[in-house]
């Protein structure tokens, strides 16, 4: 009886680790996870955050949704880069306010991306349910990734790193 309860459970937790792992907050899971930093101030910029001040102060995410905490504080989140290859980093929350995405090569700025719901100018690059952002990696290398994220009210949202081969 004892071994078949076990079986049960064990089964069970099977199950559940595969249904976990196949969420879309998972497929950063291939780059390692992030980490996160939250802006209580809402008014840092990148600058500010590559100063040593700010380095430390990232701590690595729990698996799920990033939340972001709203009433003008922001969340910045580092994405690690292992692979070079072509991303579409993926916002899965429609209703984000602002965006910002740097992809920096040993600090200096080398590609950025704004957008959200609060940035008229901004054009979407892919059309996407929420936000979609095409990263491309020739060479992981002193490559950093960090995504700015802004909402008036409390919100979460998937975040995901795919690699284009396998979309």
């Amino acid at each position: 009886m004892k071994s078949r309860i076990l079986g049960l459970l064990l089964g069970g937790l099977a199950v559940l680790s595969l249904m976990i792992g196949s969420g879309p907050a998972m497929a950063v899971g291939s780059t390692g996870g992030y980490q996160t930093f939250v802006d209580t101030t809402g008014q840092l910029t990148l600058n500010d955050i590559l100063s040593n001040r700010y380095a430390n102060l990232f701590v690595p995410s729990t698996e799920g949704s990033i939340k972001l905490p709203g009433d003008g504080a922001a969340i910045w989140a580092s994405v690690p880069l292992e692979h070079p290859t072509t991303y579409l980093l993926e916002l899965h929350n429609p209703s984000i306010a602002r965006i910002n995405v740097y992809l920096l090569q040993d600090d200096f700025l080398r590609v950025s991306y704004s957008g959200g719901l609060a940035d008229p100018h901004t054009s979407i690059p892919l059309p996407h349910g929420g936000f979609a952002f095409p990263i491309n990696v020739t060479d992981t290398q002193g490559k950093k990734l960090l995504i700015r994220l802004q909402n008036d009210y409390p919100i979460s949202s998937h975040l995901s790193m795919v690699p284009l081969s396998e979309i």
